[in-house]
C-alpha cells in the first residue's frame, strides 16, 4: 500500500513537471503575445542605417549662392578693376557677358556698350534704352559708353571755353554743357568749372593769386583786364565785371 502510493505520487509529480515546461507550440504562443520582454525585440535594427548617410548629398548644392551669373546689357556688374568693397562685389554680381563692359565708379558699375557721340540717346540696344551716351576717363580723350540715369552728368557735352556761358545742373536735358577741359593734345593741361555768376555762369580755371592777375589774361584771352579772385570755396580766373 505505501509502495502503491508513492508510485502514485511520482505519477503526479512527473506529470506536474511536464505541465510546467509545456511543448513549443504553448511557449511560442507566450512570447509573441508580449510577455516575454526579449520577443521580436530584434526587429531589423539595421534596415535603414544608411539612408542619407552620404555626406556628399547637394553639399555643394549652394556652394555659389548669392553669386549672380554674367551680366547683359543694363545688368550690375564687377570685375577685378573695382575695389573688392564695391556694393555690387559685396552683392554677388560678376563680370559681364561680351560684348558687354563693366563700367562705372566706386558706387556702381553697369554692363554696357560703347557709343560715339556725347549726349546721344539710346533706342536700339536691349536693356540700354533711353541711356544716354557719356565721356569717361581721360577728358582730353574720352572713352564714350551708353550710361544709365544716375551717371548722366557724364553725358553732358564739354564744349565751354573759357569764359563762356556753361551749365551747373547735374542732369542732361539735351541742350546743357559743360565747361571744355584744357588740352594739349590727349594730355590734360588744365580742368576749368562752371563758376555760378549773374547774370550768367562762365568757364574758368584756377590760379594762384601770387602770380599776380596778368596770369590769368595770358593764360586766356577770356580773361583780358580780368583778375585771379575767390570764387567757390577757391581762387579762379575771373571776368573783369566782377574783379
Amino acid at each position: 500500500m505505501i509502495a502503491s502510493t508513492a508510485r502514485l505520487l511520482s505519477l503526479v509529480a512527473a506529470a506536474a513537471l511536464l505541465l510546467g515546461c509545456g511543448g513549443d507550440g504553448n511557449k511560442l504562443t507566450l512570447t509573441e503575445g508580449g510577455v516575454d520582454g526579449s520577443a521580436d525585440t530584434d526587429v531589423d535594427t539595421d534596415a535603414d542605417t544608411d539612408a542619407d548617410t552620404d555626406s556628399d548629398a547637394d553639399t555643394d548644392s549652394d556652394s555659389d549662392a548669392g553669386t549672380h551669373p554674367p551680366g547683359e546689357g543694363g545688368d550690375p556688374c564687377w570685375n577685378e578693376f573695382f575695389a573688392s568693397t564695391h556694393p555690387n562685389h559685396i552683392n554677388g554680381y560678376v563680370d559681364c557677358e561680351d560684348p558687354f563692359k563693366c563700367i562705372g565708379n566706386s558706387l556702381e558699375a553697369w554692363c554696357t556698350l560703347e557709343c560715339s557721340i556725347t549726349g546721344e540717346i539710346n533706342s536700339a540696344d536691349p536693356g540700354l534704352e533711353d541711356w544716354c551716351c557719356g565721356e569717361l576717363v581721360n577728358p582730353c580723350d574720352p572713352a564714350h559708353y551708353w550710361l544709365p540715369e544716375s551717371m548722366e552728368y557724364n553725358c553732358i557735352p564739354r564744349t565751354g571755353e573759357p569764359g563762356e556761358g556753361c551749365d551747373t545742373i547735374t542732369e542732361w536735358l539735351g541742350t546743357n554743357n559743360r565747361c571744355a577741359p584744357i588740352c594739349d593734345g590727349d594730355s590734360l593741361v588744365r580742368e576749368t568749372a562752371c563758376a555760378p555768376s549773374s547774370p550768367d555762369n562762365f568757364c574758368t580755371f584756377q590760379c594762384d593769386p601770387l602770380d599776380g592777375d596778368g596770369w590769368c589774361s595770358f593764360e586766356d584771352p577770356a580773361f583780358n583786364s580780368g583778375c585771379c579772385g575767390d570764387i567757390m570755396s577757391g581762387t579762379w580766373c575771373l571776368l573783369p565785371d566782377l574783379c
